[in-house]
């Protein structure tokens, strides 16, 4: 417990307010969640019972830990720069989220733009041509291979452009080719 009191109190000691946030999980962890939020409950209530820095340790959403925050009226510096480092290792910091790749960050936006405006034509050509059921297939299929490789690229590695550049490649190349077959599908 002293470990993780300490860690609390580092966490409290680089930021304003009395209300932090402590994220806990990774890509790959965490995936019994009844088990983890049972160990996650038994934490915080030895904790809150035993330790003596002055710490409260309370399960919360995103929404309840901005209301708080809000109650304190805390001032904050306004930034207009890209910046929103992240350090997952001693002098190893990663910035640049908002502007890499920016011709990626692009495509997405125009690849959501056409998967909005194709499924307002599917509809349309639908009800106006009495689809058949392969007609209908192909529809369906098309959204599905559009919004797969989509929501691929939403990745928190491919939007944010800090995959490698092959996955970056790949990334393109996969919604090249859902563009492409949508094309197809539509004619």
């Amino acid at each position: 417990m002293i470990d993780f009191v300490n860690y609390v109190n580092d966490v409290a000691n680089s930021k304003r307010g009395q209300n932090i946030m402590l994220p806990i999980g990774c890509d790959f962890a965490y995936q019994n969640a009844s088990a983890e939020y049972r160990q996650l409950e038994l934490l915080i209530d030895y904790v809150n019972k035993h330790n003596t820095a002055n710490i409260t340790l309370v399960m919360s959403t995103p929404s309840q830990w901005l209301e708080a925050v809000k109650k304190e009226n805390v001032s904050w510096p306004v930034k207009y720069d890209d910046i929103f480092p992240y350090s997952d290792a001693e002098n190893d910091y990663w910035t640049g989220y908002f502007t890499s790749r920016p011709s990626a960050k692009k495509q997405v936006r125009d690849v959501s733009a056409l998967m909005n405006a194709q499924s307002k034509l599917y509809a349309q050509r639908v009800i106006r041509y009495n689809a058949s059921e392969s007609d209908l297939q192909r529809i369906i299929e098309n959204k599905r291979q559009m919004l797969e490789q989509l929501s691929i690229y939403l990745h928190h590695d491919a939007i944010t452009g800090t995959a490698k550049q092959y996955v970056a490649d790949d990334y393109t190349e996969r919604i090249s080719r859902a563009i492409d077959f949508s094309s197809l599908t539509y004619k």
